[in-house]
């Protein structure tokens, strides 16, 4: 999306785009503590350029994994997990048992909240392709085929007194009925603007003010935004206490991201752009140099 320019955060081009690595380091500056040469490590950059063959990233947004983790589980956690746990703990701060809605589902960050919402009893909702409602009840869900379905008459009578919390990627007019199925106190957490064409800052701008809007109704409901580059950026603390605690479960486990058996070598990189572009798979695809 950000090389077609869907992506409003994205650098002006030409850039090289890529938010999430994993490799050895190879070389370390000087004052740089707590890392070695050679050691497996993952991070995000929030600056963008991940898909190379070498990355100069800052030391304090690397932190290490084991030496028989598998490098492509450890680079598909990165974004979508900690994504999902920013929604869930610091932006909706759910408690156990509590009742969601979770659109894209089957997708990268749906996946993941769905795994990480099961840790906590959550009963949730996941909006899906029916091809795709499989994957929503395998990972504890309860699809909702958005293309026949209309999830807010679905919810509006399984949950007559409305849900605690949605997560949206979209905006729009899916926005405004996230919004209209919760109960008072409940919240929605936006973390796109993708809408049914394509993103845009066009899009972004109509979003945000869109999110204003219904803060400011005095019904007792509150949107939040989570942008996670940007969390990243702000608060390094939760960005290592967080990232470490994903890979101590992936290694342990009790989380697995969805992973597809395609894997795009340098210098394929283009195919691997134009298989996203016109696939748009489930699972996650993999850069490897």
């Amino acid at each position: 999306m950000s090389l077609f320019g869907g992506y409003p955060l994205a650098p002006k081009p030409p850039f090289t785009p890529g938010y999430e690595l994993v490799g050895r380091v190879e070389k370390l500056g000087p004052s740089v503590r707590g890392l070695k040469e050679d050691q497996v490590v993952v991070a995000l950059n929030p600056a963008f350029g991940c898909q190379a063959d070498h990355v100069c990233v800052a030391a304090d947004l690397c932190v290490s994994i084991g030496e028989s983790t598998d490098p492509t589980e450890a680079v598909s956690l990165v974004l979508n997990y900690l994504t999902a746990h920013c929604i869930l703990h610091k932006k909706a701060r759910l408690q156990k048992y509590e009742k969601v809605l979770i659109h894209s589902a089957a997708g990268g960050v749906g996946t993941a909240l769905l795994q990480l919402g099961t840790e906590l009893g959550l009963t949730m909702y996941g909006t899906a392709s029916r091809e795709k409602h499989g994957i929503v009840q395998d990972l504890g869900g309860i699809p909702i085929d958005y293309r026949s379905e209309d999830f807010a008459k679905v919810i509006q009578k399984n949950e007559p007194e409305g849900l605690d919390a949605a997560f949206d990627p979209i905006g729009g007019a899916n926005l405004r009925k996230s919004y209209n199925v919760l109960r008072r106190g409940g919240r929605v957490v936006s973390y796109g603007f993708a809408g049914d064409k394509f993103g845009g800052m066009g899009q972004m701008a109509k979003g945000v003010l869109l999110v204003s809007l219904l803060n400011a109704w005095p019904d007792g409901k509150r949107v939040h935004l989570c942008a996670t580059p940007s969390e990243v950026r702000k608060d390094n603390h939760w960005y290592r206490t967080t990232l470490s605690e994903l890979v101590d479960r992936l290694e342990n486990g009790k989380v697995a991201p969805i992973v597809g058996c395609d894997e795009f070598r340098f210098p394929r990189h283009q195919q691997h752009t134009v298989y996203l572009w016109k696939v748009v798979p489930v699972e996650r695809v993999v850069l490897v140099h």
